[in-house]
């Protein structure tokens, strides 16, 4: 869950991240209210979650006791079923804690890890578990370290795999 967001500002966070990349925010007008903020296509969709009677809810047919069950709902279950042009599920939760580790880093005095190199990627790639990093054709990866058998340990959109 990112902290409270413009839509504009998690629009640009997004913009450089894979399709179907999404964070969770705190709404600038009510921050006690959030929203869900996905890029899908070429642009980035901003659906507000209704909190109402101790339940969750983004439409009217699905209702949660928490926001971490209907994140998970609809990890797997496609957000069509309440808004048509949105045929995608929420595939890559924003890990925006790179750059809060980067701030850690120097407040103890230590360097920052440094990458080795630079690679653009040529095509998309989808991860197959969590240590994997899904990227798509054009994204920029700063590669950490190259390890046997060919795999790298590298950083895009603030996931690391």
């Amino acid at each position: 869950f990112a902290e409270v967001l413009e839509r504009s500002a998690a629009g640009d966070i997004l913009m450089s991240c894979p399709h179907g990349t999404y964070l969770v925010r705190g709404r600038v007008r009510d921050q006690r209210e959030y929203a869900i903020s996905i890029r899908h296509n070429d642009e980035v969709k901003h659906i507000k979650i209704v909190a109402k009677e101790g339940k969750f809810h983004i439409t009217e047919t699905k209702r949660f006791k928490s926001l971490v069950q209907l994140v998970e709902y609809y990890q797997v279950h496609s957000l069509k079923e309440g808004f048509s042009a949105l045929d995608t599920n929420l595939k890559y939760p924003y890990k925006g804690s790179m750059h809060r580790a980067s701030e850690s880093y120097k407040y103890l005095g230590r360097s920052e890890p440094q990458p080795i190199g630079v690679g653009i990627a040529r095509y998309d790639y989808v991860a197959r578990d969590r240590a994997e990093l899904s990227f798509r054709e054009g994204d920029v990866v700063k590669i950490y370290s190259k390890g046997v058998n060919g795999w790298w340990k590298g950083e895009s959109c603030g996931r690391v795999g």
